[in-house]
């Protein structure tokens, strides 16, 4: 009898670790969720500047071009996203 509540203790333990583990795991993911939602905010005030009509320099072209890349290596962007984005760009030149 005293086995098995030893058992039962052992994995009402290991239960609470995991239920502690699965809540700092979902706080990680808010956190991450947030920091992307800015990336997409940062990402959409980067991409207004360079709509076609403005004047801009081939080395603010090349910036955006390489802080794009950059979102989508970090996932920011998928390459879908990714390569509408720099034919846009490429074709406001």
């Amino acid at each position: 009898m005293m086995e098995r509540i030893s058992e039962v203790e052992t994995r009402i333990a290991n239960l609470s670790r995991i239920a502690e583990t699965k809540k700092q795991a979902q706080e990680l993911v808010r956190y991450i969720q947030s920091e992307l939602c800015e990336a997409k905010q940062e990402l959409k005030v980067l991409m207004a500047e360079a709509k076609p009509g403005k004047a801009k320099s081939a080395n603010q072209s090349l910036d955006l071009l390489k802080k794009l890349k950059e979102a989508k290596d970090a996932g920011l962007l998928t390459e879908a996203e990714f390569d509408l984005k720099r034919k846009k760009l490429v074709d406001s030149l």
